[in-house]
């Protein structure tokens, strides 16, 4: 039997263990002076899940190369942009990555590839 969207969103919403802050940017014209600003607008920390996926080795010029796809799980309300940064605070390490392409959006989550940005302690 299938669920509900509200049934399957509440459970996996109690397996989020992380939290991500969407950091996206955000250009406004003054009116007077017609001059551009960009200026960056952070969310409130949100409820999230990372999940990493390993892929076989491959060569590239004779080296064994190990991908690894990293994805985020959260909260289908939350607006995510293709290239937004995302600041993630997994087991106490915030993880500093990008949103690599449009969210897949389902009824209970929806799913972002991630790439690495940079990590911080």
């Amino acid at each position: 039997m299938f669920q509900t969207p509200s049934v399957v969103r509440t459970a996996l919403e109690d397996l989020y263990q992380d939290t991500a802050v969407i950091i996206t940017q955000e250009t406004e014209a003054d009116k007077d002076t017609g001059i551009v600003t960009t200026k960056e607008v952070k969310t409130d920390p949100v409820p999230c899940r990372l999940s990493y996926s390993s892929f076989p080795a491959t060569e590239n010029d004779g080296v064994p190369k190990m991908e690894q796809t990293t994805k985020l799980f959260l909260s289908p309300d939350v607006a995510v942009t293709p290239g937004a940064d995302i600041d993630v605070n997994h087991l106490g390490k915030t993880l500093r990555y990008k949103a690599a392409s449009v969210p897949a959006s389902y009824g209970s989550h929806q799913e972002v590839i991630l790439t690495v940005r940079e990590e911080i302690g």
